[in-house]
């Protein structure tokens, strides 16, 4: 169930994309859509928190399995920020904000303590997957929803300190994990079947850090922080979006050699929403960049990466519409 917020999440930055390149006829019809889809899946989540909560613990306590409900955080983080921009439900963006960071704070250290305390633990490179990376690009969403919807004066300082905790440890999560994904596909043998659309989280965990620290750097003066962490903050940029472009790449390439090289069929499956998402999040981290550094030939690689996620969303979005009717077919 939590993967299927992945169709949450590729909506919703394909609406911020839109805003960013005022793709205007684009904005209502996808803030609508995402709407109804994030509310029904809220509603199947809790339902199935009450009807399988033993098999819910069960996952939530696995190694492999519990960072995949961070999901529905990032979501709703992405979804607030694409409500923000259309500025028709500020209140309720703002909602959404505790709301994520509660869940956030008490998924990371409910979670985390629940798989480190554990006495019976399985292999580490079996659980070793992309989805380790969402506690972290949660926490990035987190507070790039914050720059937009968090209020001035009650406690803004310390609401700033929340967003820049979440944007600092979510980049050092981020860098280990990544880390150990690395050394997995140099030091071991690949198949096709290891190159899933799952590594497209890396791109989209990486360029969130960009994206996060350069929504913030503009607010700093406002809550009082300095010139140090604007420093700061300016090279968590440049390092999550470098390392983004560099990799960007080998996912492209991974993709002829699996799909083009191997024929290995492309079918529907909620592990391709990342694909969505991350090259929505790099075009939207290049743009910020390009406007940001003053870096105008940055803009095109943009463009390319909107439009490459666009063209999966829509391809996704009829694969999961057949899917649904043969589930739903009577034979």
């Amino acid at each position: 169930m939590p993967a299927h917020f992945g169709g949450v999440l590729g909506t919703a930055i394909l609406g911020v994309i839109a805003e960013r390149l005022d793709w205007t006829w684009a904005l209502l019809p996808l803030l609508g859509f995402n709407a109804a889809v994030y509310t029904a899946l809220v509603v199947l989540l809790l339902v199935k928190f009450a009807r399988t909560s033993v098999a819910v613990r069960g996952d939530l306590a696995h190694a492999g399995r519990a960072p995949g409900y961070f999901l529905p955080i990032l979501a709703t983080c992405v979804f607030g920020t694409q409500l923000a921009n259309s500025h028709l439900a500020d209140g309720l963006a703002r909602a959404l904000w505790f709301v994520a960071a509660a869940l956030w704070l008490g998924a990371s250290v409910g979670l985390g303590s629940a798989i480190v305390l554990r006495e019976e633990k399985a292999a580490f490179e079996t659980v070793l997957s992309p989805v380790w990376l969402l506690p972290g690009a949660a926490g990035h969403t987190l507070a790039s929803l914050g720059s937009a919807v968090l209020p001035g004066g009650w406690a803004a300082r310390e609401l700033a300190l929340v967003c820049l905790f979440a944007i600092v440890v979510g980049a050092v999560v981020n860098a280990l994990v990544t880390a150990a994904l690395v050394w997995r596909l140099v030091a071991r043998p690949i198949m096709p079947a290891d190159l899933s659309a799952s590594h497209w989280i890396n791109l989209g965990a990486l360029a969130i850090i960009a994206v996060s620290a350069l929504r913030w750097i503009p607010k700093l003066s406002e809550v009082g922080l300095g010139l140090e962490v604007r420093i700061s903050l300016g090279l968590l940029a440049g390092y999550g979006w470098i390392l983004a472009a560099a990799w960007l790449p080998f996912l492209l390439l991974a993709g002829f050699w699996r799909h083009g090289w191997h024929r290995t069929p492309v079918r529907f499956d909620p592990q391709y929403w990342p694909v969505v998402f991350s090259a929505g999040v790099f075009s939207s981290a290049t743009l910020a960049w390009s406007d940001a550094g003053d870096f105008p030939f940055l803009r095109p690689l943009a463009y390319l990466t909107a439009g490459l996620a666009a063209v999966a969303w829509a391809f996704l979005l009829l694969g999961a519409a057949r899917w649904l009717a043969h589930r739903t077919s009577p034979g």
